[in-house]
């Protein structure tokens, strides 16, 4: 009865909490390329669409299990955000009841179960992969790893291969979903530390593997290992046209900014304030900043494993906070971001679970006060997190937060820029756009947005002038490529156009307005074989 109490309650906090995210647009950051201006997820689940999602690297990514789930959400409902919205916040909702089913029935009590569940459910961090639609990826491969850890409980209580099967499987499904599922048989090694306890029970492995001792927990994951490597190799191959050289930001200051980053994170899991969509990469203070978080992370890394003979928990639960994190952490450079609320979404269950645990128990003397004060922080945390899902209704909203509560956000300036060009208010656009130019002149999205702002005037000559200077830049996005193709073609200049969008899709097939653009200009300049 009181697990049916303790479900029925984390429902009704999440409809509470992210009932208000149906009402939300698309976000201009990545729902374009994921949902609304894909050709392949707005024709719904076809047979060539789950053809495309498997052989697909756009956008820089492989996660064929994503592009399928966004594909079911448009056969169902169309391309209504609202709906795409309230389906992350149901993957949500699963992922919570996982979370409490796994350790309510790994620990055997209820109230550390409920404390884990509580703030998996409501933490602020979280809200970024919930709120926003492209991060789908986010919450399915969390499905599958936490079934993963359900499937791995069963097969450690009775190691059959039949059992194993199932792990082995939901591991692939859930790194068909998104790259980051690579740590997990990471995590499984830890399970195994503690509670499971393996390396002190040898009957708990596979009889043909006990011949290798205390390695033979090691051999059994290598099925998993393989996976890991495989996927490794696919998000490389998907991504190495996004991978930026070492040049652009050296391989120190890489280093400096991951261990900032994990220090940063461990602050938001406690405080979690000033949250934005996009945290753009700066310079670290060596000292106040970079030796002050080393000695952040060295300090809870000692009493960790100081402590690792009487609270194990608290080992274990550190270092799937610091393992699931190293993927991300930003010493391979995808992207100008310093670190991301969504990359937390299930490292952070190593953290709750060592709050959870070293909270008293029913019964005890401190229990009443401590239950008291947690409460009155999940209610503080379940506030914090309203407001920051409300900031994620439209992109105007969400980027004037962002640059409200970071500094010099490139990223914020130029998408500000192209949401008030969408809306026709030139003046605004062209405020934030000079911005972002003046932040950085070697980038090209700026020089883009300059040019749509143009576009919009009527200006086709000086739009042209800013979408060549940024095709001078970014040679190959076919964004650019497309625009100074719709730039020429609107001077008059057809087949010049042409040339443009049909280099367009030679880099992105799937480009919807490309192909638009080169069947409407191909007709208008008399060329049928350019189509």
């Amino acid at each position: 009865m009181a697990d049916v109490s303790a479900s029925a309650a984390l429902v009704v906090i999440l409809i509470a909490l992210y009932a208000q995210a149906g009402r939300f647009e698309f976000i201009i950051l990545d729902d374009a390329d994921y949902v609304y201006e894909n050709t392949m997820v707005t024709n719904g689940l076809t047979l060539e669409g789950v053809a495309w999602a498997f052989t697909s690297f756009y956008p820089s990514n492989w996660h064929p299990l994503t592009w399928l789930s966004h594909m079911l959400d448009v056969s169902l409902f169309g391309v209504e955000p609202g709906w795409h919205h309230l389906v992350n916040v149901f993957f949500h909702g699963v992922n919570t009841l996982l979370v409490y089913f796994f350790f309510r029935l790994l620990l055997g009590e209820l109230w550390p179960a409920v404390w884990i569940a509580v703030l998996f459910l409501v933490h602020p961090l979280h809200v970024e992969s919930v709120a926003w639609v492209a991060e789908r990826k986010d919450l399915l491969s969390a499905l599958f790893f936490l079934i993963v850890l359900h499937c791995y409980r069963c097969y450690v209580q009775r190691t059959t291969w039949a059992r194993y099967g199932l792990v082995f499987s939901f591991f692939v499904l859930a790194a068909l979903s998104k790259a980051t599922a690579v740590t997990l048989p990471l995590v499984l090694l830890l399970l195994d530390y503690w509670p499971f306890d393996r390396l002190a029970n040898p009957s708990t492995v596979p009889r043909p593997l006990r011949r290798y001792g205390r390695f033979g927990l090691l051999v059994e994951k290598i099925p998993l290992f393989f996976v890991s490597a495989g996927l490794s190799l696919m998000t490389i191959a998907a991504g190495s046209d996004a991978l930026l050289s070492a040049d652009t930001t050296p391989f120190s200051e890489r280093i400096m900014n991951a261990v900032v980053s994990y220090a940063v994170y461990l602050k938001q899991l406690f405080v979690p304030v000033d949250l934005a969509a996009f945290y753009p990469l700066r310079r670290i203070d060596f000292v106040r900043e970079f030796l002050l978080a080393l000695l952040v992370i060295v300090s809870v890394s000692v009493v960790a494993v100081y402590l690792h003979r009487s609270r194990r928990y608290v080992l274990m639960g550190w270092l799937w906070f610091v393992l699931m994190l190293v993927p991300v952490i930003g010493i391979v450079q995808i992207s100008t971001q310093a670190h991301a609320d969504r990359f937390v979404y299930l490292p952070s269950i190593g953290i709750f679970l060592i709050v959870a645990l070293s909270m008293p128990r029913p019964g005890t003397r401190f229990f009443r006060h401590a239950f008291f004060a947690a409460s009155a922080y999940m209610a503080l945390l379940f506030f914090v997190a309203f407001l920051q899902i409300g900031y994620w209704r439209n992109d105007n909203i969400l980027f004037h937060r962002a640059i409200d509560v970071t500094r010099n956000n490139y990223v914020a300036h130029v998408n500000l820029a192209a949401d008030y060009t969408k809306r026709g208010m030139y003046p605004q656009a062209e405020r934030y756009a000079a911005k972002a130019l003046a932040m950085k002149r070697d980038r090209y999205p700026a020089y883009l947005s300059l040019g749509n702002i143009r576009l919009g005037q009527g200006n086709y000559s000086e739009a042209e002038t800013y979408y060549r200077r940024a095709w001078q830049i970014a040679r190959h996005n076919e964004s650019v490529l497309n625009n100074l193709g719709i730039a020429l073609a609107k001077q008059g200049r057809e087949r010049e156009a042409l040339d443009f969008f049909n280099r367009a899709l030679e880099i992105e097939p799937d480009m919807l307005e490309a192909k638009r653009n080169l069947a409407r200009y191909s007709v208008l300049s008399g060329d049928e074989s350019a189509r």
